[in-house]
């Protein structure tokens, strides 16, 4: 059902390459960053590598997509979420909030909690580039800051170790 003019449409009968295709070509057009909403994760994770083909083939290799997952643990249920969750969360929202991704696949589930304002992602993040002086205690703070956890053998993601001038992340 398409009308002309109208702020909606609605199109059925797609096949899931059509339907990344069609993502991909309004992102470019549109050029705003779009949220995919599929309806579960495995349909989520399913669609992200044709959308990011056809996002390439449209707009060479600076066009990106993410898969923004769901938590695994609701907050407030004494277990929280897996770190490698949190992680791929912060790193989605962070570069979707900086450009840096055109497009957002995410299952339903993902989106019943609200989200911070874009500053907040935008903080969360840390550019360091070779040759470039930065102080040790700065960056310290930074991963203390946005819920790194300082632990003594970095072994999975949220952990970090500064031993002498050297920092495992």
């Amino acid at each position: 059902r398409l009308r002309r003019g109208s702020l909606e449409e609605t199109i059925a009968g797609l096949t899931d390459p059509c339907k990344a295709l069609l993502v991909a070509i309004a992102a470019s057009e549109l050029r705003r960053p779009i949220v995919w909403v599929a309806d579960t994760e495995r349909r989520a994770e399913e669609m992200l590598e044709p959308l990011r083909f056809f996002g390439r083939a449209l707009n060479g290799p600076a066009a990106s997509a993410a898969l923004l997952p769901a938590l695994d643990e609701l907050p407030g249920r004494g277990v929280g979420p897996h770190p490698e969750i949190l992680e791929t969360r912060a790193a989605t929202l962070s570069r979707y909030v900086c450009g840096q991704v055109s497009v957002i696949v995410t299952p339903s589930a993902a989106t019943a909690l609200s989200f911070a304002r874009p500053a907040y992602y935008q903080g969360l993040s840390l550019a360091l580039a070779c040759d470039q002086d930065v102080s040790l205690e700065e960056v310290v703070a930074h991963l203390a800051r946005v819920g790194y956890v300082r632990s003594e053998l970095v072994d999975m993601p949220g952990q970090f170790c500064a031993r002498g001038g050297i920092l495992d992340v």
